[in-house]
């Protein structure tokens, strides 16, 4: 980790953190992180990839994308659905999760959008200890979703928590047209305010403004328990 941040960041680690810990905050496939405080005295968490993983993915998607062209042209499915178009999206993905300052430009599209959103709060990047392979995140003290007991030690009202994240999630779908698109428990956290905080920001989705409009028409036909609007924004879109 030491030698990825350095070769990153091109300076010793002790220049540029007073204190960066050993142990990682978490740890996964792609990098790990670990909790730190910049020499400027900020509280940061800082992301870490791992040496060489870009290689190991690059054959992975190359082993993938030739079974999806073998799928395509001897299966029955291959005739229904077109794998080697999924394999490719993938690939795009991929790319996208293994180049930290995208997930930074993600991270601060989601934050300008939720400036003036009072449910929620998305952690600063700092971009001058950000490169491809490492990114340096603002850290936040609050409480993982799976954290029940913690959340309840905070007299934090479980149903109040779904509903602010309910409607940030339709907000970002269908007024910001930009949505985090991994929200799985373990990238969301709630402060001690009640405010939900987003992490890990590798994946977003886009929605252009005509899909916005189809997927607005289908909730309000759900929402007025209309099957004929809801029918329609499905065959528009």
């Amino acid at each position: 980790v030491q030698r990825q941040v350095e070769r990153e960041l091109g300076r010793p680690l002790g220049e540029i953190f007073a204190r960066f810990d050993r142990a990682c905050l978490a740890a996964a496939s792609i990098a790990q992180v670990h909790r730190a405080r910049l020499a400027s005295g900020e509280e940061v968490v800082v992301k870490v990839q791992r040496p060489k993983v870009e290689n190991i993915i690059a054959v992975d998607l190359e082993i993938l994308h030739d079974i999806a062209r073998l799928v395509d042209r001897h299966t029955p499915w291959g005739r229904v659905y077109s794998f080697t178009a999924m394999a490719e999206e993938f690939r795009r993905t991929m790319l996208e999760e293994t180049d930290f300052r995208a997930e930074g430009r993600n991270a601060d599209i989601l934050r300008r959008h939720a400036l003036d959103d009072p449910r929620v709060y998305i952690p600063r990047v700092y971009w001058e200890y950000t490169s491809r392979r490492v990114l340096t995140m603002e850290y936040v003290e609050a409480v993982k979703l799976t954290n029940l007991d913690a959340l309840d030690a905070m007299g934090i009202d479980r149903s109040d928590v779904a509903r602010r994240l309910a409607q940030s999630i339709v907000r970002q779908m269908l007024l910001d047209g930009v949505f985090h698109a991994d929200p799985h428990p373990g990238n969301l956290a709630v402060l001690p305010d009640g405010r939900i905080s987003f992490f890990d920001f590798g994946i977003i989705g886009r929605l252009p403004s005509d899909l916005k409009e189809q997927l607005s028409l289908m909730v309000l036909g759900m929402v007025r328990k209309n099957s004929r609007i809801i029918m329609r924004a499905l065959f528009r879109m």
